[in-house]
């Protein structure tokens, strides 16, 4: 694995800890400094909180991908649970829906890491460049920057 490949497995754990609501402030924090995105992650807080979190009936750029691609919930989370014990990852107690943009984006990291370039192709073209895609489009302003870098931390 090179050193960029590395660095991109890094950065999407800390992609994975930053979209989690199960992580704490301070792991937020300190994912968005690693990440370099642009101010203080306590003065976005709330507005990314809003924007990705929290919504009647939902948030407005939900971070489970059937809700934002608009897909059918059961068929997706089957499939990441086929590729997460494919990548013989373990879950915790606390766990999100196999299909939240946080485990994905782990998901993705071990698959780079493992060298599986079908999978991470995979995982591209049909959840995360769809998804990012419609997450631009739908974004505040003061989002953009935060989705872009998400963008270029992406393996392409």
């Amino acid at each position: 694995m090179t050193t960029s490949e590395q660095e991109t497995v890094e950065r999407l754990m800390c992609w994975a800890r930053l979209w989690s609501p199960l992580a704490e402030d301070a792991d937020h924090d300190a994912s968005w400094t690693h990440l370099e995105l642009p101010g203080v992650f306590a003065a976005l807080r709330n507005q990314f909180w809003n924007a990705f979190h929290v919504g009647n009936p939902q948030p407005r750029l939900p971070l489970l991908l059937h809700v934002l691609l608009q897909r059918e919930g059961t068929s997706v989370r089957e499939e990441m649970i086929r590729v997460a014990q494919y990548l013989e990852l373990e879950s915790s107690d606390k766990r999100l829906p196999p299909d939240h943009l946080a485990p994905v984006c782990e998901m993705l990291a071990m698959a780079l890491d493992e060298d599986e370039a079908v999978l991470v192709d995979g995982l591209m073209e049909r959840y995360l460049a769809p998804w990012l895609a419609k997450a631009r489009a739908e974004a505040d302003a003061d989002l953009l920057p935060v989705l872009e870098r998400f963008q270029q931390d992406l393996p392409h």
